[in-house]
């Protein structure tokens, strides 16, 4: 269900009434010249609310549809019109060729096929934290706009700004007198990312940690930006400096735990809230310990 995790501090929240507000906001698909919409849909399949809350966990799902028009696709078909009109002996003016843009777009708009994505949003009203489903800022903060013009207002905070940019490192660095241990319960991945001085980027993709190459990097200057850990053998994700969870996945013994705690479900509904409450509060515990290390 979750694959990736923003996350922010929630100043406050009143949940009594999310339903009916959230039901001002549902998701209408993109008009013939609309590039993009969003709105709320139901999060759990069989479904009938826009909600769904247990233990103090609530989960929302955001769907975004989008029609793409390539630029450079417009920019020739308006030159192309400015070309036939000077053949006619005139040069449009810029009102006329801005004019003539506006409508190849809209010409575009009304072909152009639509692609949706659904955005889980995590409430967990028992340590007032917020999450959105995405590695995109992009999308993040699309996502949190509509919450914010759903409930009116929306009083949220970075969920931390304390990372010291050495930590990942001094975690992944493999010399002789550095600790390059992750403090438990949490263990090295096979993933990272790194950041030069001169923001060239290298990344180590299922590779053991430490290695030597990498510890070249770091010894040249080169800082951990991303690092990828595994959490009480439960949780394989990616941290970054932002405290965002990237490439979440469940690990086998987790998906074990799962199974026998949710059971053998009777339908689709009972299957997708039973994955969403044991996930949530797994995160939670994780994201706990993140917050004890940090």
């Amino acid at each position: 269900m979750f694959t990736n995790m923003m996350l922010w501090k929630l100043a406050g929240l009143n949940t009594d009434e999310l339903e009916d507000l959230l039901d001002t906001k549902t998701f209408v698909p993109c008009s013939t010249y609309q590039a993009q919409s969003l709105g709320w849909i139901i999060p759990l399949r069989g479904g009938e609310t826009l909600t769904y809350s247990s233990l103090g966990h609530t989960l929302l799902t955001a769907l975004i549809e989008s029609k793409n028009v390539p630029a450079a696709a417009v920019k020739t078909e308006l030159e192309k019109w400015v070309a036939e009109e000077r053949a006619k002996g005139r040069n449009p003016s810029k009102t006329e060729r801005t004019e003539a843009k506006n409508a190849i777009n809209d010409e575009f708009l009304a072909r152009a096929i639509p692609v949706q994505k659904r955005v889980n949003v995590w409430i967990d009203m028992n340590a007032m934290l917020l999450g959105v489903d995405s590695s995109s800022t992009n999308t993040a903060e699309l996502v949190l706009g509509l919450l914010r013009d759903t409930l009116g207002s929306l009083d949220i905070l970075p969920f931390s700004t304390d990372m010291d940019a050495q930590v990942l490192t001094s975690w992944t660095w493999g010399a002789p007198d550095a600790e390059s241990v992750a403090p438990a319960p949490f263990e090295l991945g096979t993933y990272a990312v790194l950041e030069g001085p001169a923001s060239e980027k290298y990344t180590a993709d299922k590779v053991e940690l430490p290695n030597a190459h990498v510890d070249g990097l770091i010894e040249n200057g080169v800082e951990v930006v991303k690092l990828g850990l595994v959490w009480d053998e439960q949780v394989e994700f990616v941290l970054t400096a932002a405290f965002a969870l990237n490439k979440i996945k469940f690990t086998e013994t987790a998906e074990l735990a799962k199974v026998t705690e949710i059971g053998a479900p009777d339908s689709l509904l009972d299957l997708d809230a039973g994955t969403f409450i044991f996930e949530a509060g797994t995160l939670a515990k994780l994201i706990n310990n993140i917050k004890e290390v940090f």
